[in-house]
């Protein structure tokens, strides 16, 4: 019949698909925004917002500058946990506006 390739899988297939078009970091990025809440807890979730990720920064809109300044502190922390929870290093730098 003349094919001879073993068949993948579709995880395989989606995984190939996603590294080609580009779309594997964007993913992650929304991924990364996704887990804000989970990474952060529910008091400072309650308080700051992730609005986007351009150029491995990620900004976030905080309620004010007490709650800016508490997430400086915090900001090591959380971009490493950012970080791990998606397998990757897409956030390099956190912005935080109020």
């Amino acid at each position: 019949m003349g094919y001879t390739k073993a068949p993948e899988s579709l995880s395989s297939v989606l995984g190939n698909l996603l590294k080609k078009r580009g779309w594997e970091r964007k993913i992650k990025e929304f991924q990364a925004l996704a887990n804000w809440p989970k990474i952060v807890g529910p008091k400072v979730a309650e308080n700051s917002k992730p609005v986007r990720i351009e150029g491995q920064k990620l900004f976030v809109r905080v309620e004010n500058s007490v709650w800016k300044n508490e997430l400086v502190f915090m900001q090591k922390e959380i971009k490493e946990k950012l970080n791990k929870s998606v397998n990757g290093e897409v956030i390099k730098d956190i912005i935080f506006v109020n």
